[in-house]
């Protein structure tokens, strides 16, 4: 990712960060945690480590998030501070200096701190890749990607959607396509298998099966260790989610599709009060300053346990529109049961 995506040079960290992958994401979703800072809770963690056989660390390899910020409201400056400071790579190419991208091992175990969020709300990652994906080696680029969509379905059957920025890297022997499998594997959608042209399912045991870190995973997912096998499903079409590339429209488009995908439309009362749904004249829900109706098809209404307020379709719908940035709720004293 540090690269420089236009012009030539030898040294594998361009001089004119600017000019790399790292900043282009870095600038989108920057500019889409601002917009968001009040309505999401946004938390951050780095895909890093460098090869632990060449004498370096990867700390995801031991199931930890590396510069970790936990979730929350208003967070965008603070991770920004972090992400605009952390040090480009290293300029070198020797192994256990140069740094890793273990995709997979990092999205394991953050789908895992996600899980056990017992935060009311949608889960989700956004995903800042060039698709350059390993083990924290430099083994086959074929096997990574493999154990990315297998970690990518898995966090999804768990409630947890992941939305792709990125821009694939056109300096490695990367499967082409591979950005768009990541992108429907974490939409719960079909997903081809990203093998290279002319390659076939058949790739990923034949040039994999010696690969510690696919092995492993090959062994988590109950699959048996035989030829066909794959980490991944895999269909023979694609899903229509696509990924997201960084520039001003899609960053908006992204700023959009954020605000549908995490902003809640349920709210849970604090403490033990419950509203009485037989006195609910004079209560009155508003976002933004407009009123909404109390109604089961698009606008409010009290669910069953008597403690949530749940906004229904184009209610919900206007919500979570990225303008919508205020929403209140003002019941009757007599209305509450405490």
């Amino acid at each position: 990712m540090f690269h420089c995506l236009s012009g030539t040079g030898a040294d594998p960290v361009c001089s004119d960060l600017t000019n790399t992958t790292w900043y282009k994401l870095k600038t989108v979703i920057e500019s889409v945690m601002s917009q968001l800072d009040a309505q999401v809770r946004f938390g951050f963690t780095s895909i890093y480590g460098t090869n632990p056989s060449a004498g370096g660390m990867c700390p995801a390899l031991q199931g930890m998030l590396t510069n970790d910020i936990s979730p929350a409201l208003h967070n965008a400056a603070t991770i920004s501070a972090l992400y605009d400071g952390l040090a480009a790579a290293p300029n070198s190419a020797q192994s256990g200096t140069k740094v890793e991208a273990p995709v997979s091992a990092a999205i394991s175990t953050l789908a895992q701190v996600l899980a056990a969020d017992a935060t009311p709300g949608s889960k989700n990652i956004v995903l800042l890749t060039d698709g350059q994906a390993d083990y924290c080696d430099d083994s086959n680029a074929l096997c990574a990607p493999d154990s990315v969509v297998f970690r990518l379905q898995k966090a999804h059957a768990a409630g947890i959607t992941t939305l792709v920025l990125g821009m694939q890297t056109s300096l490695f022997d990367l499967p082409p396509g591979l950005l768009q499998s990541f992108a429907n594997a974490g939409a719960g959608e079909a997903t081809l298998a990203p093998v290279r042209a002319n390659g076939t399912t058949f790739d990923f045991y034949d040039q994999c099966a010696a690969v510690p870190g696919w092995a492993a995973d090959l062994t988590e997912s109950g699959n048996p260790h035989a030829r066909g096998s794959t980490l991944g499903s895999y269909s023979t079409a694609m899903g229509p989610s696509a990924p997201y590339l960084p520039n001003g429209a899609n960053g908006s488009e992204l700023a959009s599709r954020l605000s549908a995908a995490l902003k809640s439309c349920s709210f849970d009362l604090a403490g033990q009060l419950q509203i009485d749904p037989s006195k609910l004249t004079g209560a009155a829900v508003a976002i933004a300053g407009a009123n909404v109706s109390q109604d089961a098809t698009n606008g409010w209404g009290l669910a069953s346990n008597k403690k949530t307020i749940v906004l229904n379709g184009s209610a919900c719908a206007t919500w979570r529109m990225p303008q919508s940035t205020g929403i209140t709720f003002d019941f009757p004293c007599g209305s509450i049961i405490p």
